[in-house]
Parts: C-alpha cells; structure tokens; sequence
C-alpha cells in the first residue's frame, strides 16, 4: 500500500534524477592558445634569431668591460719608482697622515738642516779662530810696541779671510748637492723613460689583443 505522501516524494526524486542526468559542468578557458602553422610568419623577427640577438648582447657586454678596463688607467710615481695599472679601480682607502708628505720633502728638510748643522759648526769655528789670533795679536802688538790703528787692520784681514775661506767651503758644498741632485734627477728621468716604453708597448699589445677579440665576437655574432 501506498500513501499519497510516498508518492508524491517518489516523483520530485524522479525529477532531480533527470535534472542530474541532464546537467553538465562548465568547461574553463584555457590559459594557451593553438597556432596554426600557417600563421607561423607573423610572429616578431626576434624569435627565428635567438642565437643572433644573445651574442649580439654578450658582444656589447664585452665591448663595455673592454672600454672600461682601457678608461682604468692609473699611473703613480712614488719612492718605489713609477707604477702603471689598468682595469677595475681598486677601493681607494683613506690616505694616513704620516705617510701624506712627499718623499722629496722629507729629503730637502734632512738636507736643509744638515747643511745649518755644518754651517754653524764652521761659524764656530772660525769665531774660535778669529778670537784667537785676536789674542794672539794683541800681545804681539804690546809686545813690538803695534798701533792700534795696525792692530785694528790686522784683525779685519784675519776676518775677510775667514769670511772668504766660509764662503768658499760653502759654494764647494753647494756645488757638489748640485751634482748630486742633478744625478738623481737623471736617474729619476731614466727610470720613467724606461716605464714609459714598457708602459707603450704593453698598451700596444693590448690593443692587438682586443681587436683580435672584437672581430672574433663580430664573427660569432653573425652566425
């Protein structure tokens, strides 16, 4: 037996039933699309030369690190003679306070006060030497009886003699610094004639070989 309740339920579950049987769920888009072959000459110039397009990319590459290793050029003349570099700038640091004064200052000052040294040694010297033969004169001259006036002129040629004998030694010594500075000059000229022909024909070479790579880059790029 059945009841009209029953019944009823059984026909709405008939009626999902064929709604299900019915119902379909939605197909996504898809994320890519399919070329025909046909429609392969549209595509940018770029794609049929990809090898090209990256050599010509690693060429300038090179070409810039080329430049820049040239543009690098630094050039110091120290006490260790004179230093050529090229390529990437090294981190510069801080110059020290005790080493910022030129070598050559360090010398002329040594120079300057040796030569005050040796000058006033002499000055004391020939102040002793005058001083003595200033005494020397005078009991001579109360001794023989000498005038003032003589004695006077004798000691005055005592001093434009020693006088002249200091100016003497003086323009020896400067004469033989001069001598000395014109040999190191002449040392000093060598050595950095010497650097710069190496300094040019290291330079030389270098071109070569970046031209020898250029136009080996130009040919790998067009391939």
């Amino acid at each position: 037996m059945t009841c009209t309740a029953c019944a009823q339920e059984i026909d709405e579950l008939k009626g999902v039933r064929s709604m299900l049987t019915e119902w379909a769920p939605a197909e996504p888009e898809p994320q890519f699309q399919l070329v025909s072959r046909n429609d392969s000459g549209s595509r940018p110039w770029w794609h049929s030369q990809p090898v090209r397009t990256f050599g010509l990319a690693a060429a300038a590459l090179l070409v810039t690190a080329v430049a820049v290793s040239l543009v690098n050029l630094e050039i110091t003349y120290g006490s260790e003679g004179l230093l050529v570099r090229t390529g990437w700038t090294r981190p510069t640091t801080a110059p020290v306070l005790e080493n910022a004064e030129p070598e050559w200052r360090k010398e002329f000052e040594t120079l300057a006060q040796r030569l005050r040294e040796e000058f006033a040694e002499s000055q004391a010297v020939s102040d002793s030497e005058v001083s003595l033969a200033n005494a020397e004169l005078r009991d001579e001259g109360s001794r023989t009886g000498m005038t003032d006036d003589a004695l006077v002129e004798r000691v005055q040629g005592l001093v434009d003699e020693s006088e002249l004998r200091q100016q003497r030694e003086l323009a020896l010594r400067f004469a033989q610094l001069l001598r000395e500075t014109e040999v190191q000059r002449q040392t000093d000229l060598l050595r950095i004639d010497q650097q710069l022909g190496e300094l040019q024909g290291f330079t030389e070479a270098e071109v070569v070989q970046h031209h020898e790579l250029m136009d080996y880059l130009v040919l790998v790029a067009g391939r």
